[in-house]
């Protein structure tokens, strides 16, 4: 509610009733009026956390893009210009990433199905090659 004062003196409230059918209570707009401050702190709180956030989102939303673009195109280079699979074995959370590239699709396949057997006997993939540890961003 605005409040303002006509040329001879009287006070006036302007702005719009929330509920037109329920009865005037003074009290309710004074409850009124402090929540519609607060819901404009609330609403600029918002659009802070909105445009701090957003370069992240848009980030996001490019890599998504970009992978679902590119992707179908990896796929049909790999079958068809012969690039070799990688295949990848980690330990969830510590520990090096251990790699290794296979030719072909069935190929990768029986590397995945070696490894597998490796680390079930051995404790650690001898087929693949240790790298080091990367840290939980990919860095």
């Amino acid at each position: 509610m605005a409040r303002l004062t006509s040329r001879d003196g009287r006070r006036w409230r302007v702005g719009r009733r929330w509920l037109p059918w329920a009865p005037k209570q003074p009290w309710g707009f004074r409850l009124m009026e402090v929540g519609l401050h607060l819901s404009d702190a609330i609403m600029i709180v918002g659009v802070l956390v909105m445009a701090l956030s957003l370069p992240f989102v848009l980030v996001y939303l490019i890599h998504l893009t970009l992978n679902l673009l590119l992707t179908p195109f990896a796929l049909i280079g790999r079958a068809m210009f012969g690039r070799p699979w990688t295949v990848v074995a980690y330990r969830v959370g510590e520990g090096p990433e251990y790699r290794g590239q296979a030719a072909d699709g069935d190929s990768a396949d029986q590397l995945v199905t070696r490894v597998r057997a490796e680390i079930t006997e051995y404790g650690t993939p001898k087929s693949l090659t240790a790298r080091p540890m990367r840290s939980k961003w990919g860095w």
